[in-house]
């Protein structure tokens, strides 16, 4: 047994992990490819593995299904030429099978991966769902990749609708005093640590190490190596800059010249380019003040 087939017999001997339903809805049956993209550690895989389950209860045989993490270590040498070996194995498991369904997680890892999925796009009939960082993939080169045969959704963090959900916080309206109570101290705690799914099983000083290293991977695989950024001091004052602002009205002239006022030497044109990134990665999104005219939209100061 080659590594790839022992990969994916794993996944059809053990069982799926424990899940709680996301607020995002994706389509099972589409013939367009599914490409699930987000900030890290947003729970992307724990998404996939929603939709597989939703794919089982509907009778789908789980040997029906091949799920693909590419960051196994195992897989590490597995080139665009190996990938044919995927669909080898699946004839070989589902002899006349009419529909694949294919779950390929962290796909960028693989260069060249475009043209297989295309490929099987073009002449096999294939349910293929996606999963990619935000380092590798982008909304926008996925589009240009497949060239519209593909469906892109982008997951967030959790809500608090979601972070309530997983908490096991349920009461219906209106509440009592101990449950308004409790309703408030997990707000609270939403609103401190975030909605990254990891940090509901941590204590405080765990969850605090756990966001200090989510930044660090963000500003060192998504940002550094992607763009190839050599003032990375400069870059994390001004992640730090942006997080203690949120919320606020913000302009390329405004954060330089806090930046200046902390002797942080950056220019304008960079600033600008630096806002575009975290922008790309999903780090930021900047929110415009509604008006019936787009004039009146693109001139107003983004939050």
């Amino acid at each position: 047994m080659n590594h790839l087939e022992e990969v994916i017999t794993e996944f059809h001997k053990y069982p799926i992990p424990p899940l709680f339903k996301r607020e995002l809805s994706i389509p099972a049956d589409t013939d367009k490819v599914t490409t699930l993209i987000g900030l890290r550690r947003t729970g992307k895989t724990y998404y996939l593995f929603q939709i597989i389950q939703q794919l089982l209860n509907e009778g789908l045989d789980k040997k029906r299904i091949f799920y693909i993490n590419f960051e196994d270590e195992r897989l590490s040498e597995l080139t665009t030429s190996d990938l044919s070996t995927i669909i080898e194995l699946y004839y070989k498991i589902n002899p006349g099978a009419d529909i694949l369904y294919l779950f390929f997680d962290e796909i960028q890892e693989i260069d060249g991966w475009e043209r297989f999925v295309r490929r099987l796009t073009e002449k096999k009939n294939a349910r293929i769902f996606l999963t990619g960082s935000s380092s590798k993939l982008l909304s926008q080169e996925i589009a240009t990749s497949l060239r519209g045969r593909t469906l892109s959704y982008n997951l967030f963090p959790l809500s608090f609708r979601e972070f309530l959900v997983a908490k096991g916080f349920k009461s219906e309206f209106p509440l009592i005093e101990s449950e308004r109570g409790l309703l408030k101290r997990h707000l609270d705690e939403y609103l401190e640590y975030g909605g990254f799914p990891e940090l509901l099983e941590y204590d405080r000083t765990i969850r605090i190490r756990t966001l200090k290293e989510y930044i660090d991977l963000m500003i060192y695989r998504d940002l550094v190596e992607r763009y190839g950024i050599e003032k990375i001091s400069a870059l994390k004052f001004m992640i730090k800059s942006l997080v203690r602002n949120f919320a606020r009205e913000l302009s390329v002239r405004k954060l330089r010249n806090y930046l200046l006022s902390a002797k942080v030497s950056l220019s304008p044109v960079k600033v600008y380019e630096y806002f575009s990134y975290l922008e790309d990665i999903n780090f930021i999104f900047l929110i415009r003040k509604y008006g019936k005219g787009v004039r009146e939209v693109e001139g107003s100061i983004p939050k």
